[in-house]
């Protein structure tokens, strides 16, 4: 490769209990005309190029926007962070009820 033009790198630890339980990073370099590319899944490490040059801008794109699941985003959103219809509880707090206590004898 030539002189680089860009470079690109992320990583994603995942742990629970303290335990790594997902380990996932991505480098990139590209020099405009050559990719050369890293990826590593939980120590499966795939490497290679790609000749930017023979690749057509609708196959790049397609590259990367490989979805990680099948399911739409809306889709995994919901089913991560599901929204309820229910009010939030009122629960009135000792401290809370002190102030209107308070702001009620000013008032009289």
């Amino acid at each position: 490769m030539s002189q680089i033009y860009s470079t690109s790198s992320t990583q994603s630890s995942t742990y629970i209990n303290g335990e790594l339980v997902n380990n996932e990073s991505a480098v990139t370099e590209s020099d405009g005309n050559n990719l050369e590319f890293m990826i590593n899944n939980n120590n499966n490490i795939v490497t290679g190029d790609i000749d930017l040059t023979t690749l057509k801008e609708d196959e790049l794109l397609q590259l990367l926007n490989y979805p990680v699941s099948k399911k739409p985003l809306l889709e995994r959103l919901s089913e991560d962070w599901p929204v309820t219809t229910s009010p939030k509880s009122t629960k009135v707090t000792k401290k809370r009820r002190k102030r209107r206590a308070k702001a009620t004898k000013k008032k009289n």
